[in-house]
């Protein structure tokens, strides 16, 4: 009876000990090693419904204006250093993520302060897909607001384009 009781027990301590392992991994990004997705049946596709209709004035208004911003738009994510368990090193893991508009072609890209702070690495990717190492110039975390700048060749950086708004209209549409 005891050899079954100390079986049971080194049973239990050993599932015990194989969870917090993956807890463990989970907490730092790696799967489930036991996890196989492929292992699920397959979903069903819901059939999808085409749109009908023309577009109305403001929708096409705001489809021009994103195609022709959009490569204006950066992707930005902040990185923190991490010491890696598995590889006893450290590396750059991501904390946050968040876009930016390209201001000028020095490289500097506009986004708000709390996509990059306490950032120790800054990663920028650009329309064209190049991924850049961004620096911080300065920021206010009181209107959420800061600058980065990448070392992007202008021939990469696509600044946005800027309107006035000393004609605004109370009430006007502004993208």
């Amino acid at each position: 009876m005891k050899y079954i009781s100390t079986s049971f027990l080194q049973l239990a301590v050993f599932v015990i000990l194989l969870s917090l392992l993956i807890t463990f991994l989970n907490m730092f990004g790696i799967p489930n090693p036991f996890y196989n997705p492929f292992d699920r049946p397959a979903a069903t596709p819901r059939p999808v419904t085409p749109v009908s209709g023309s577009l109305g004035a403001d929708e096409q208004a705001t489809i021009d204006v994103f195609k022709q911003m959009s490569s204006s738009v950066a992707y930005i994510i902040n990185s923190k250093n991490r010491d890696s368990m598995l590889e006893l090193d450290m590396m750059d893991l991501p904390q946050g993520s968040g876009t930016g508009i390209v201001w000028d072609h020095d490289g500097h890209i506009v986004t708000n302060f709390h996509v990059i702070e306490n950032a120790e690495s800054i990663d920028v990717t650009l329309y064209d897909q190049s991924v850049w190492r961004a620096r911080y110039v300065g920021g206010d975390p009181n209107t959420d607001l800061a600058v980065i700048r990448v070392g992007a060749p202008q021939s990469r950086l696509q600044p946005i384009l800027l309107g006035t708004s000393h004609d605004l209209q109370v009430g006007q549409k502004v993208l």
